[in-house]
């Protein structure tokens, strides 16, 4: 964020090129964080893509959810799996730890975030979010801030902005 802040990096300052150097180091360190979502081919697995991107926090159950689509919870269960290669209810996952890093961008306290990606508790949301991205935001910012250095150095391993796109069927 600090570079991001400077908006330039100057080639002859030291601070600088220490910065390039770090951001270099952190990037190729990086882990692949598994972000775009494919969205299904089948119309009715659309749908409840749609629904699910709609309102990520929503409570509902997968099968509440499914209602309405023109489809059982199984048959779109298969779909989901055909044509997005992953399971519905990882999908779903992915789909709020998305929505999570928007709002984490937008600086948002992470008890706020959890309430809005569909947890019921910081801590239910920290667990999620390590299932997804290999790294704890709760251990690294505290429940309420995202403005621990820890968690601005964990930000570059965590996603890019290149990653959060809705482009030719992924978000």
């Amino acid at each position: 964020l600090h570079i991001v802040r400077l908006r330039w990096l100057e080639r002859d300052d030291p601070a600088h090129v220490r910065l390039k150097a770090l951001m270099r180091d952190l990037v190729n360190d990086s882990a692949d964080v598994p972000l775009a979502l494919r969205l299904p081919v089948d119309d009715r697995a659309r749908r409840l893509a749609q629904r699910i991107l709609a309102d990520p926090g929503e409570s509902s159950t997968l099968s509440a959810l499914a209602e309405g689509t023109g489809a059982s919870l199984r048959t779109l269960q298969r779909r989901f799996h055909a044509d997005t290669g992953m399971p519905l209810d990882t999908w779903r996952l992915r789909a709020r730890m998305h929505h999570a890093l928007v709002l984490l961008a937008e600086r948002r306290s992470i008890t706020e975030v959890a309430l809005a990606c569909g947890y019921a508790t910081p801590a239910a949301f920290s667990f999620a979010f390590k299932r997804v991205f290999r790294s704890m935001v709760g251990s690294q910012c505290g429940p309420d801030s995202i403005d621990s250095p820890h968690f601005i150095q964990q930000l570059p391993t965590l996603f890019s902005p290149f990653d959060l796109r809705i482009n030719e069927g992924l978000i």
